[in-house]
């Protein structure tokens, strides 16, 4: 996805329209974390971190061994040391995983709801296909410094979407804020703590869901040259974060707001497997105990394949306790990991709730994005 996703459980916007996310996996950088803090551009990270195939980037993992990770790798024991402000996989939001159900959509462009007209489109598109969530793209539409912020909307379009018992997550992300800096704290000073006070506000009668994260950190500059080492430290950093975000939240009177994030299947890997704060696990492990509920990317023009790229992740899921959506690419520009028309994408969808309906884990299939799945023949 490359768009900044502030996803609210209910119905985010995204106060532009600046393009969907992308099934390559690259980031379109929200260009967000200057030192000055002012925000650049629409574009989020969002891709699927696939290559064509739909597969693990070659870069991701051939040399066990890894050189130096900085300086959060641990050479002598192959991990990572998470720090002391890591949290155990214990380490819920208080929001849990319990109510995080139904098919979902995500929405980068988010213009679509704080519009009026343009939301009630939405809305009913929705309603009609099956999808009870949406992940919408809520950069610049609450970020308080923009002359398009626009809480006033975002309260109106999720009071709309409540109507028609459809749950809006916030979505928002960019790969340069993996790891502690500018961008991060950019990212927490103008848009995670402000989210919080939007949420905790008495005029915000109806609560957004969860923020969802798409921080893919296989989109920085330099990552097909990175070691392995080097890659597991950058997902160390990611989790440090989503524990940083949770204790923001929290902070903020959002409690009651769960944390999600974005995901591709290809961190089940051996080689994103390491130590991080006292527990050996894969980098898909090692997030989903940060989280509340995770969207998996597991993008494939094959069916067979996208069950294949997503049935280790639902057994981690299950036995984590949490929730994860299937999701599907539906972008024709990146045709080898999407579905491009209609019966193919139904078929997909249908199996996908056939296999993993039984499982405590799913919550639903998830289609990126509207745009595209909304003009598909």
């Amino acid at each position: 996805m490359r768009k900044l996703v502030f996803c609210l459980l209910m119905a985010s916007a995204c106060g532009e329209s600046d393009g969907g996310s992308s099934s390559s996996g690259g980031s379109g950088g929200m260009g967000a974390g200057t030192a000055s803090g002012g925000s650049a551009g629409a574009g989020l990270a969002g891709g699927t971190g696939a290559t064509a195939s739909g597969g693990v980037p070659s870069d991701a993992g051939d040399d066990a061994s890894g050189g130096t990770a900085g300086s959060g790798a641990n050479a002598g024991s192959g991990g990572v040391d998470a720090g002391p402000d890591a949290a155990s996989d214990a380490s819920d939001g208080a929001a849990g995983t319990a109510g995080a159900t139904g098919n979902a959509m995500w929405v980068w462009q988010g213009d679509k709801f704080v519009d009026a007209t343009a939301r009630s489109a939405l809305l009913s598109y929705a309603k009609s296909h099956g999808v009870s969530r949406l992940f919408v793209s809520a950069y610049p539409t609450l970020l308080a410094s923009s002359p398009k912020y626009a809480p006033a909307a975002w309260r109106k379009g999720l009071e709309d979407a409540a109507t028609q018992a459809i749950v809006v997550e916030v979505l928002f992300g960019d790969p340069t804020w993996t790891s502690p800096g500018a961008d991060q704290t950019w990212a927490i000073n103008n848009l995670i703590v402000p989210l919080a006070q939007f949420v905790s506000d008495p005029s915000t009668k109806v609560k957004p869901a969860a923020l969802h994260f798409d921080v893919e950190p296989h989109g920085l500059a330099g990552w097909g040259s990175m070691s392995d080492a080097e890659h597991q430290k950058l997902i160390a950093d990611l989790c440090d974060f989503f524990v940083l975000t949770r204790q923001k939240l929290d902070a903020g009177g959002a409690q009651s707001l769960a944390v999600h994030a974005d995901l591709p299947s290809w961190w089940d890997s051996s080689a994103l497997s390491f130590s991080y704060a006292g527990k050996q696990a894969t980098g898909y492990e090692h997030a989903l105990g940060r989280l509340d509920a995770v969207a998996l990317m597991a993008y494939s023009n094959s069916q067979a394949s996208v069950l294949a790229n997503s049935a280790k992740e639902v057994g981690f899921t299950d036995a984590a306790g949490k929730r994860l959506w299937i999701g599907v690419e539906t972008d024709p520009a990146h045709a080898s990991d999407a579905f491009v028309t209609k019966s193919a994408l139904d078929s997909a969808l249908g199996a996908i709730g056939s296999s993993y309906s039984g499982h405590a884990s799913y919550a639903g299939w998830a289609v990126h994005e509207y745009a595209y799945w909304s003009v598909m023949p």
